[in-house]
């Protein structure tokens, strides 16, 4: 099954506007959904740490490290303070459809393919859309397609998650 990436710029505005067939169908399926993704949510908050490289994002920090990014890039070399060096070091910003997408810098000649980092509350959409898009092929192949374009959290880790919540085989 070929399909476009769901990172592609026309899509990535929401990964959570995209819904299946079986959930416009039954209700109920949209608010068992909810619940999964909260279960999710809470068992991502629980493992990640409060390192400022961690790539795990919630929401508020992933907002304040686009507008820590888009400040620094105003000021001159010379006034930008050391945190501002290193996040412009690391991070980029990308504007898409009028909405900042907080995307991993680009260094010299390595992989050019634009990796995005997406806060907490997006990775379950993610992961869904992933799936989705791939046919259902089980988790290998679902990670690999969220491989392709998103930075998170690590494999092991959102493999037993994916797992243990979304119950995917």
């Amino acid at each position: 099954m070929t399909s476009a990436s769901i990172f592609s710029p026309a899509k990535i505005a929401t990964a959570s506007s995209v819904t299946t067939s079986s959930e416009t169908l039954m209700p109920t399926t949209v608010n068992n959904n909810m619940k999964l993704k909260n279960d999710f949510i809470d068992k991502i908050l629980r493992i990640r740490n409060e390192s400022l490289n961690n790539p795990v994002f919630t929401l508020e920090r992933y907002n304040q490290t686009i507008e820590l990014i888009n400040n620094a890039k105003l000021k001159s070399s010379a006034r930008r303070n050391d945190q501002e060096i290193s996040l412009l070091k690391t991070y980029d910003v990308l504007n898409l459809s009028n909405q900042d997408k907080l995307v991993k810098k680009i260094q010299g000649s390595e992989d050019t393919s634009i990796k995005y980092y997406v806060p907490i509350n997006e990775v379950y959409d993610v992961i869904r859309i992933a799936h989705f898009n791939i046919g259902h092929r089980g988790i290998k192949y679902t990670l690999k397609e969220i491989k392709k374009n998103v930075l998170m959290l690590p494999k092991n880790k959102l493999s037993d998650l994916f797992l243990n919540v979304m119950n995917v085989k």
